[in-house]
């Protein structure tokens, strides 16, 4: 069923989710992002906020598809990249996971939540790799992981 839900309705409904996501209202939040998403299933902002909350719910699959429909939408955001690549990290997806964070440092070499995102992963997908056995590519990882990631003004590079 489509919520009737005008322009106005959906800011003053947008704005008491938001409210309640911050206050940790989350069960809330989450229900109010819902309603709007019935009436605007595109809406950007309301993909990202539920993407994340999802993700903090530990519904990080549901959360993952939101932040991907979210950055397709707005591909030039670096908060969707960043909270699409701890979406990913949280289901062990480590590969997908380092190429979001890859992308948000490309978007915006300053962001420093996902450079320290970055180096994290990298460190866990190595451990995650030692664990099955796979120690030449858990070394690779280990390479690219803390103090050998070398962050230019617009990029980065593999030292």
């Amino acid at each position: 069923m489509r919520v009737n839900m005008d322009k106005k309705k959906l800011n003053e409904t947008l704005a008491l989710a938001y409210q309640n996501h911050q206050k940790n209202n989350l069960d809330i939040a989450k229900n109010l992002y819902e309603k709007i998403l019935n009436k605007y299933p595109d809406h950007f902002e309301t993909l990202f906020l539920l993407g994340t909350l999802l993700s903090k719910l530990k519904n990080s699959d549901r959360g993952k598809k939101l932040l991907q429909k979210a950055s397709q939408i707005n591909p030039n955001n670096v908060k969707v990249f960043n909270n699409l690549g701890t979406a990913h990290k949280e289901l062990n997806e480590f590969e997908e996971s380092i190429n979001c964070y890859k992308k948000a440092v490309q978007i915006d070499s300053n962001y420093r939540i996902a450079k320290n995102n970055l180096i994290e992963t990298y460190e866990l997908y190595a451990q995650a790799l030692f664990k099955k056995n796979l120690h030449k590519k858990a070394l690779d990882c280990i390479k690219k992981g803390p103090g050998l990631i070398r962050f230019t003004e617009k990029n980065f590079e593999i030292i």
